[in-house]
């Protein structure tokens, strides 16, 4: 139909040139003519100045009777003079007539006609043009301008989008984007029973697409979350096909881990309110804790005496963080920025001097931890992770990390690495040099609320709102371990591992920290005597105590006291080392290299 109706137009556009072009080339002519005769002047054709251009290609023609006898028909083939006796001939430019001069008949005694050309009054006929042509060739051929495809499907999917057209604009990148992952998941289908035997099939990265943000529509939160529940169950099946064991199997002939026995050691009271937070310092004596009293205590862990007292400017801090060096403490929390404490100098008050007031978060700080005494890496409710210079006082990387709150850091062993855990329920591993991220875990169905790296290196756990705590590896990129507690009935807060990485604690809501042995998944045991919900744990580097703090105003210490028989458990272990040696070692190194907790 379009071509056919092209070449309609073209031959009548072509009509209409050669009628223009041979008009000018007759009024040259007769111009010419009676200037050499010396007979009156002939006014200038109407248009003969912009037709000009063509006076050096027109060469002379001998009969123009006969040539204007070829050239002057339109489209159809119809001579426009209307009989033998018309002086003047029509030429259709445009929207007007024009007339030009054709040859009469004379006598033979009489010299030929130096008469200017004239316009006829005439009724112009009706003027064509591209659009005109086009609706006379489809009227001819009976063609409606909009087909309906006879396929059906071209037909379902041309009527759904007259109806995405009549959305708002957020719901029609919606419908569209939806409608693209059904066609592609089912492409990749296709070609994977097209090729069921081929060892590399085409991997589903929906998940993927489904958490970068719209730079110019904003999708709903509904949107988000099931995208990310659908990658997410995509994420997990194609893991279970590469999961040929699990951990508890491959651990089977390892022997038991020693039952734990931990007592309360040190009862920390000073607090008048809730603690929110607590770690320990690297020389594994001192703690720092921070509460909505407004106040950071520096515990001697050894004595339970209180070595400062810090008043804050904001009473709601949320996390806390003492560095290694044990020169600084940080905390930050509600109001927006992280403060930075020297505790070898004193203000004029007597209290620690502040040395940094880290500001720009667009959210509240939820964790932070030292690097080093010049270094702090941040994760706050604008779903961001930030490192300092403290010296310089400036930010030297900042980067969205996750699709939510970013409410725990862990920092790896070697420190060129470290685990981001998110209430958009995933954990993400990142290196210090590079803000993209090089591993993403999913599994948890509510908040992440801890992540603690193993001394290992390769692997971290995690406590969730889900009422579990997971064991995932970074060389299988996935979950290997999953522990619940008895009961089942409560979340974890804040989860730490023992220095062989052979054990895991959770801070619980039912008041009691749970402890499992992560190769066998055996519920080990638990530790009491908080009186409302653990909050916050910190393991000692050494592995010798566990500091937990709680919504009772209390903060706790406990420490081995059944170290001689922890130990003559562990040398009976030991002789299974060998045995053991792929199933135990192969995962977290050497899980005997500690003989504390």
């Amino acid at each position: 139909m379009r071509e056919n109706a092209w070449e309609e137009i073209t031959a009548v556009c072509k009509v209409k040139w050669r009628n223009l072009r041979e008009c000018y080339r007759k009024a040259i002519s007769h111009r010419a003519r009676s200037g050499s005769e010396g007979g009156k002047p002939i006014r200038p054709w109407k248009f003969q100045q912009e037709m000009n251009f063509l006076h050096p290609y027109l060469a002379p023609i001998k009969d123009q009777s006969s040539y204007f006898a070829q050239v002057f028909v339109d489209e159809k083939g119809v001579s426009l003079h209307s009989d033998a006796e018309n002086t003047e001939s029509e030429v259709d430019i445009g929207n007007e007539i024009f007339t030009s001069p054709t040859p009469t008949p004379t006598p033979s005694t009489s010299s030929e006609c130096t008469r200017p050309c004239k316009k006829q009054k005439k009724k112009s006929p009706e003027s064509l043009s591209v659009a005109s042509v086009l609706s006379q060739y489809l009227e001819r051929n009976q063609i409606n301008p909009i087909s309906v495809p006879t396929d059906a499907i071209a037909h379902f999917f041309i009527s759904m989008a007259e109806t995405v057209k009549t959305l708002p604009p957020d719901l029609q990148i919606i419908a569209k984007k939806r409608v693209l992952d059904v066609v592609t998941e089912c492409e990749m289908l296709a070609i994977n029973r097209q090729y069921p035997n081929s060892d590399q099939k085409i991997l589903r990265t929906t998940h993927s697409l489904a958490m970068m943000p719209c730079a110019s529509h904003k999708l709903p939160d509904c949107f988000h979350r099931d995208a990310k529940d659908k990658a997410n169950v995509r994420h997990q099946d194609q893991q279970k096909k590469f999961a040929d064991a699990t951990l508890e199997d491959a651990c089977n002939e390892l022997g038991a881990a020693p039952k734990v026995r931990l007592s309360t050691k040190k009862m920390l009271k000073g607090h008048i309110n809730k603690v929110n937070s607590v770690h320990f310092s690297g020389d594994n004596r001192h703690c720092v804790s921070g509460s909505l009293d407004g106040k950071l205590i520096i515990w001697d862990t050894w004595t339970g005496n209180k070595v400062q007292v810090i008043p804050l400017r904001s009473a709601w801090v949320m996390s806390v963080a003492f560095a290694q060096s044990g020169n600084f403490v940080a905390c930050g929390g509600m109001d927006n920025m992280c403060t930075v404490y020297d505790l070898n100098n004193r203000d004029s008050t007597g209290s620690a001097k502040i040395t940094r007031e880290l500001l720009g978060y667009e959210g509240f700080l939820s964790s932070c931890r030292f690097i080093d005494d010049k270094t702090l890496i941040t994760g706050s409710g604008d779903m961001k992770v930030c490192m300092w210079d403290l010296e310089a006082n400036k930010k030297t990387m900042e980067f969205d990390a996750h699709a939510g709150d970013v409410v725990s850091i862990s920092l790896s062993p070697d420190g060129q690495r470290y685990v981001t855990g998110s209430v958009d329920r995933t954990c993400k591993l990142w290196d210090l040099r590079d803000p993209n991220c090089k591993q993403t875990f999913f599994g948890h169905d509510a908040d992440v609320n801890s992540v603690c790296y193993h001394p290992s290196g390769y692997s971290f756990v995690t406590a969730s709102e889900d009422k579990t705590a997971r064991l995932y590896d970074l060389r299988s990129d996935q979950q290997v371990a999953l522990y619940s507690p008895p009961n089942n009935a409560s979340g974890f807060t804040s989860c730490g591992l023992s220095l062989s990485g052979r054990y895991i604690l959770c801070g619980s809501d039912d008041k009691s920290i749970h402890i499992w042995d992560t190769l066998k998944n055996h519920h080990n045991g638990c530790l009491t005597g908080h009186d409302n919900r653990v909050t916050s744990l910190s393991v000692a580097d050494n592995g010798m105590a566990v500091a937990s703090c709680s919504w009772d105003q209390g903060g706790l210490i406990s420490i081995s006291v059944y170290l001689k028989k922890f130990l003559a458990a562990v040398k009976r272990l030991q002789s299974d080392q060998q045995r053991t040696e792929d199933c135990g070692s192969s995962l977290f190194g050497d899980p005997f290299r500690s003989v504390v907790i």
